[in-house]
């Protein structure tokens, strides 16, 4: 479907988009921008013989400088009498202005292919949204699991069905009028999860005991006069409904919110105390680093023994956490404005 949508675009004289989104070369996102670097190249290769270079569009300065490279070395080799330096764009530095800024090189520039590979966020919706109003073709591929999630939601009329022939098994599926078929030994569907309710530490029954989805929510939206900023105090605790028995599994995504809400509170207030109580700290790889960099500022890390869990209890004008700490070896307890549960990801 590319090749046929690539062929398009030389022999109509429209235009090719390949958006390569906001991954920076310096970040962990690095690869994903050098994929769409190099697909770029190819593409340009392929419509070279056409009447207009293709749009590269990117939300990382210095990728919309190379874009501009890998397109200019491209036209040395091309018939175009000039190189046009705008085929190459920055649109935007955050999200939402760099998809706002790439919209308008799908909708009003006589594009017929788009091509979105790189790193994005759910602000893909905003271009997948404007390619489908302009009935285009679109390819897109992302390292970001939200943005997978928003691809594949908005192309509708998907359908699949599992059969087994023999000993393998065999999915079909339709998509975009064109039958599938393929043979394979394993087949995972992903269901999808849901965040635990906590039954433990005065959950639903003190307003400041909330989840870690709950605080990210009242971070963005400050409602009810209820501004993290103000606060004083904070204490996380982890594990809350999972690692036990009638959950044993990790979530493996709560000790990295955690210290990601706390790094951002420290921001709001530099001078809030925050303690994240912890079983075992399970930051994965480059996630180490926003580990380190909540240490250095001052976040306190204390390890609670699964005998010995903390204990949030009311203290008439709001909460206090108990816990033993493990390099003292004694109770401590500590008044809170909020505590934030790491609750369970279950399945669904």
């Amino acid at each position: 479907r590319l090749r046929q949508a690539v062929g398009l675009v030389v022999e109509d004289g429209s235009r090719l988009h390949v958006s390569l989104g906001r991954g920076a070369l310096t970040s962990p996102q690095s690869a994903s921008a050098l994929a769409g670097l190099a697909l770029l190249r190819r593409l340009a290769d392929l419509t070279s013989a056409g009447d207009q270079p293709p749009i590269a569009t990117s939300g990382d300065a210095t990728l919309a400088i190379l874009s501009q490279d890998t397109l200019q070395a491209v036209a040395k080799f091309s018939e175009r009498a000039a190189f046009d330096l705008t085929a190459g764009r920055l649109t935007g530095l955050t999200p939402f202005s760099y998809a706002a800024g790439a919209i308008p090189a799908i909708r009003d520039e006589n594009v017929s292919a788009n091509v979105l590979m790189g790193n994005f966020g759910v602000e893909v919706a905003l271009l997948t949204d404007a390619i489908e109003r302009e009935n285009t073709f679109v390819l897109a591929g992302s390292d970001n699991l939200a943005a997978q999630a928003v691809i594949y939601a908005v192309d509708n009329g998907a359908s699949m069905i599992q059969v087994a022939v023999g000993s393998i098994n065999q999915t079909s599926f339709s998509q975009a009028a064109v039958d599938y078929a393929y043979r394979h030994g394993v087949a995972i569907v992903a269901t999808g999860a849901h965040e635990y309710k906590p039954k433990e530490h005065l959950y639903g029954e003190n307003d400041k005991v909330m989840t870690q989805l709950e605080l990210d929510k009242l971070m963005h939206e400050r409602a009810n006069g209820n501004d993290p900023a103000k606060w004083q105090r904070a204490v996380m605790v982890q594990c809350v409904g999972s690692r036990n028995e009638e959950n044993p599994n990790c979530s493996r995504i709560c000790c990295q919110s955690a210290v990601k809400h706390a790094l951002q509170l420290k921001e709001l207030n530099p001078d809030m105390d925050i303690y994240i109580l912890y079983r075992d700290m399970r930051m994965y790889g480059m996630l180490e680093d926003y580990y380190t960099e909540a240490r250095r500022k001052g976040i306190i890390f204390s390890r609670f023994d699964v005998d010995q869990p903390p204990e949030v209890v009311s203290n008439g004008n709001g909460v206090d956490v108990v816990f033993k700490d493990h390099v003292l070896q004694r109770p401590v307890k500590v008044p809170a404005d909020a505590v934030i549960l790491s609750a369970a990801t279950l399945a669904n």
